[in-house]
C-alpha cells in the first residue's frame, strides 16, 4: 500500500541464484550501497542495521540515480529482483515480501509484487527505443474510456514513455462504474496479451483509507472499520443454521458453539482431548482480551485498532503451524520438521507431553488440573498402554503357536509324504521331479522356525518388561522392544497363508474378508 510521498523506503534484493524451484523465495537482504564494479552491498533486514540501509522517498531522485549507475555496470540482472519496502518497518516488510514471493503465482501476490517491484526496464529507456510501440497499433478508445486522450498524453510527455514500454507518472483517470464515475490517480503502461494485442495496464495509487470520516453520508461502525482493515471484502453474509455435518474431514472442528476433536481412536473417550482443547482455547481468549485491554488503556489505540494489532501479531506468531497442503502426507512431515514442530511417533513419547512444563503451567493457571493430577493421569495412561500391548502380544503368540504353526506343520507333513512317495516310485530321479515340493518344504520350515523363535523371544522380552519397577520403563520396553515382534511374526504368518492349502488353513484369509 502506498502512503504519502514523504515515506522513506529501502531496497530489498532477492537473490535467486541458488533457488531450485519457482515456488521458493530467494535470499532476501536490504541494499546498503553499490561498489565501483556494480556489485550490490547488502545487509540483514534487522532494525539494528537501520543506519546502513540505503533510503529514499518518492520525491527525491536518489532511486533513479542509484538504478542508473547500478544498471550501467550490472550486466546480468535475470537472477535478481529489487523490491521497495517501508524503512520504518523493515523486518515486517521483508517477512511479508517473502510470503508473497513464495506464492508469486497467485493473482493477488502478482499484483502486490508488481506494486513493490523495481522494474529494471524503467531505467533502461535506451534499450526500449529499438522496439518502441507502433502508435497505429494502439486502440486509443481505451484511453477515452478513462477520460484521457492521445493529445493530452503527448502534451504531458507521458506518451513517449508509454510507447517505450515504460510506466507513466501519476495521471488522473475517470473510472466509470455503472451510473457513477470514480476519479483516482494511477500509472499507466502499454502491455501485450498472449495474442500480441496492445492492452492497457493500470497501476492505481492506493491511499490509506480515511475510515473516521463519513463516506457519501455514511459513517462506518467500529466493527466495519475492523473488517476493512483485516482485508475482509464486504461483509460476511448471514449463514443459516445447518443441522448437517460439514466438518467430517477436520480433526479440530468448530461446530458453532463448541470445538470438537475428531482424531481420537474408535475405542477412545474424546473427553480428555476435548478438555485439553477447550482449556487451550479458554487460555487464548483470556490472553487476547488482556492484550487488547492493555493497548486500549494505554490510550494510543481505539478498540478496533487494538484488536487489529493483536490479531496481526497472532498471525505472525502462528506462521509455523499454518500449512495449506495435505496434513496427512510425507510432505507435511518434512515441512513440520523444518519448522521445528513436534511430531511424536509413539504413544509413550506423546503421553510424555502431559508432563511438559508448558502443559503443567497451562492447566494450573486455568485451574483445571494440578501437577499431581496430571502425573496421576499420565501413569494411568501408561498402564493402559502397557496392558493393551501386553494383551495384543499374548494373542499374537497364541494365534501363531496354536493356529498358524500347527496348520503349517500339517501341510508340511503332507508335502513330505508326497516327496517320499515320489522317491519310492522314481528312486534316484525323484529329486528332479519333486524339486518344487522340496523347495516349498524348505521355505515353510524356515517360516515356522522364525515364527517359533520370535514368539519365544517376545515372551522373554515381556517377562523382562513386567519385572521393571515403573510403568514408564515398562511402556518404553513394550513400545520399542516388544511391539517390533508383531510385524516380524505377522510377516512370516502372511507368507505361510499364501503357501498352505486353503482347505487346511483355519483362519480367515484376506481375500475371504474382502470378497466372501
Amino acid at each position: 500500500m502506498e502512503s504519502n510521498s514523504n515515506d522513506n523506503y529501502v531496497l530489498v534484493l532477492e537473490d535467486r541464484t541458488e533457488v531450485k524451484n519457482k515456488q521458493e523465495a530467494g535470499k532476501l537482504s536490504v541494499v546498503s550501497s553499490v561498489d565501483e564494479k556494480g556489485n550490490l552491498k547488502t545487509t540483514e533486514a534487522g532494525a539494528a542495521n537501520q543506519a546502513a540501509f540505503l533510503k529514499f522517498n518518492n520525491k527525491d531522485g536518489l532511486l533513479k540515480n542509484f538504478m542508473t549507475n547500478f544498471l550501467k555496470q550490472f550486466n546480468n540482472p535475470t537472477h535478481f529482483g529489487l523490491y521497495k519496502v517501508l524503512a520504518d518497518n523493515v523486518e515486517q516488510g521483508v517477512d511479508n515480501l517473502r510470503t508473497m514471493l513464495q506464492s508469486r503465482e497467485r493473482l493477488e501476490s502478482k499484483q502486490q509484487l508488481a506494486e513493490m517491484g523495481i522494474s529494471f526496464e524503467d531505467y533502461l529507456p535506451h534499450q526500449k527505443n529499438a522496439t518502441a510501440i507502433d502508435p497505429e497499433k494502439v486502440d486509443w478508445k481505451m484511453l477515452d474510456n478513462l477520460g484521457l486522450s492521445r493529445e493530452r498524453l503527448e502534451q504531458s510527455g507521458e506518451l513517449e514513455k508509454m510507447l517505450n514500454w515504460q510506466k507513466s507518472n501519476l495521471l488522473t483517470i475517470a473510472v466509470p462504474i455503472g451510473d457513477t464515475t470514480i476519479y483516482t490517480e494511477a500509472r499507466l503502461a502499454f502491455r501485450t496479451d498472449e495474442s500480441g494485442n496492445i492492452g492497457l495496464a493500470i497501476h492505481p495509487l492506493r491511499k490509506e483509507p480515511q475510515l473516521d470520516f463519513p463516506y457519501m453520508g455514511y459513517k462506518l461502525s467500529p466493527e466495519e472499520k475492523t473488517e476493512l482493515k483485516l482485508n475482509v471484502v464486504g461483509k460476511i453474509p448471514d449463514l443459516f443454521l445447518d443441522n448437517t455435518d460439514r466438518n467430517r474431514t477436520s480433526p479440530f472442528a468448530f461446530t458453532g458453539n463448541k470445538f470438537e476433536f475428531r482424531a481420537v481412536g474408535s475405542r477412545a473417550n474424546c473427553g480428555k482431548p476435548m478438555m485439553v482443547l477447550n482449556t487451550i482455547v479458554a487460555k487464548q481468549l483470556r490472553d487476547f482480551k488482556q492484550e487488547v485491554d492493555t493497548l486500549i488503556e494505554q490510550g494510543t489505540l481505539k478498540k478496533d485498532e487494538a484488536i487489529f494489532n493483536v490479531l496481526r501479531e497472532y498471525i505472525k506468531q502462528s506462521k509455523a503451524i499454518r500449512f495449506e497442503g495435505d496434513g496427512y502426507s510425507k510432505a507435511w512431515e518434512k515441512e513440520a520438521a523444518k519448522r521445528g514442530l513436534s511430531n511424536h511417533k509413539t504413544t509413550p513419547e506423546a503421553l510424555r507431553e502431559n508432563l511438559s512444563d508448558q502443559a503443567i503451567a497451562l492447566f494450573e493457571e486455568m485451574g483445571v488440573l494440578s501437577r499431581v493430577e496430571l502425573e496421576a493421569r499420565y501413569e494411568i495412561a501408561l498402564e493402559e498402554y502397557v496392558k493393551t500391548v501386553q494383551i495384543e502380544s499374548r494373542i499374537i503368540g497364541d494365534i501363531a503357536r496354536n493356529h498358524v504353526v500347527p496348520t503349517a506343520v500339517r501341510y508340511l507333513n503332507t508335502l513330505i509324504e508326497n516327496v517320499k512317495g515320489l522317491k519310492e516310485i522314481f528312486s534316484s530321479n525323484y529329486e528332479a521331479i519333486a524339486s518344487e515340493q522340496i523347495e516349498l518344504i524348505k521355505r515353510i520350515s524356515e517360516h515356522i522356525r522364525v515364527i517359533h523363535s520370535k514368539v519365544n523371544a517376545m515372551i522373554e522380552m515381556r517377562k523382562h518388561a513386567n519385572a521393571l519397577s515403573s510403568f514408564e520403563q515398562r511402556a518404553e520396553v513394550y513400545c520399542h522392544q516388544v511391539l517390533p515382534f508383531f510385524e516380524e511374526i505377522r510377516y512370516h504368518a502372511d507368507k505361510l497363508e499364501l503357501m498352505v492349502d486353503d482347505e487346511l488353513w483355519t483362519l480367515t484369509k484376506y481375500r475371504e474378508l474382502f470378497f466372501s
